[in-house]
């Protein structure tokens, strides 16, 4: 028996991470599916906390779809898979700012916030994921967010600051 090399153990273990990765997204669709189901059962989605709940869900499936681009398609080879992954990196930032917008209406409507805290809240939340969106948008085409190259996904330069988008409406 050969003794293995440090580039191999490596090459190993990242696609064992790659294959985890995957798994766990699949895992987090099919438990997604579940309070989808559910909310969709019964009509049970006419309520307005449930109706919130229901667009963080779905908003969560194609967020992780956007996902599994990325590690289905690690070493992009020809412009095709770039593209496709530059789609799927896309995806998943707009259906991200989708999550943050629901849950945040989730979250307002839950602590039956009224007035002014619930204005300001809604439009700083909807300004800061219309922004994201925006970037997300018109990053395949920039690299503002992130770009694509023959090594996979890489954060393009305003990666850090869409990351502190959040933090800007508490």
């Amino acid at each position: 028996m050969g003794k293995k090399t440090e580039v191999g153990y490596v090459d190993i273990e990242l696609e064992r991470m790659i294959t985890a990765n995957i798994a766990l997204d699949f895992v987090g669709i099919v438990l997604t599916l579940i309070p989808i189901a559910y909310l969709l059962s019964g009509r049970r989605y006419r309520q307005r906390l449930n109706l919130y709940f229901l667009g963080v869900s779905v908003s969560n499936i194609f967020m992780i779809t956007g996902d599994l681009f990325d590690w289905f398609l690690p070493n992009p080879v020809g412009r095709w898979e770039k593209n496709l992954l530059l789609s799927g990196s896309a995806l998943f930032y707009v259906a991200s700012a989708f999550v943050l917008y629901f849950f945040s209406r989730y979250i307002t409507a839950y602590m039956q916030l009224e007035g002014k805290a619930k204005q300001i809240c809604h439009l700083s939340v909807a300004a800061v994921c219309a922004v994201q969106i925006f970037f997300a948008v018109i990053s395949p085409f920039t690299g503002s967010f992130f770009y694509v190259t023959g090594d996979g996904y890489q954060r393009g330069p305003l990666f850090l600051i869409s990351q502190l988008f959040p933090l800007f409406c508490i």
